[in-house]
């Protein structure tokens, strides 16, 4: 490989234009305008997205359907939460 893509030749070539400070208690004090975007353009970290999409009457449900378990075939209920469950087997 060529030495001039080693990790000290990139160090070299930018030593001189940059001097990090690398405490932070080191850092000069800023007395500029503090910049604080609007609440209204925040992202919300956790969670699903919210959906933007604008609903009509095609997407009203007409009503909610029973669960049907799978062990007793009883409605109101599923196979998990099954109180009959030992009935069955």
């Amino acid at each position: 490989m060529d030495s001039y893509y080693t990790t000290q030749s990139y160090y070299d070539t930018w030593a001189p234009l940059f001097h990090p400070i690398f405490n932070e208690d080191e850092w000069p004090l800023y007395d500029g305008t503090v910049i604080v975007p609007p609440e209204s353009m925040r992202r919300f970290g956790s969670g699903r997205p919210k959906s933007t999409r604008l609903h009509n009457e095609m997407d009203v449900r007409e009503g909610k359907t029973l669960n049907r378990c799978g062990l007793c075939k009883q409605l109101g209920h599923n196979r998990r939460s099954c109180k009959n469950i030992n009935q069955v087997q």
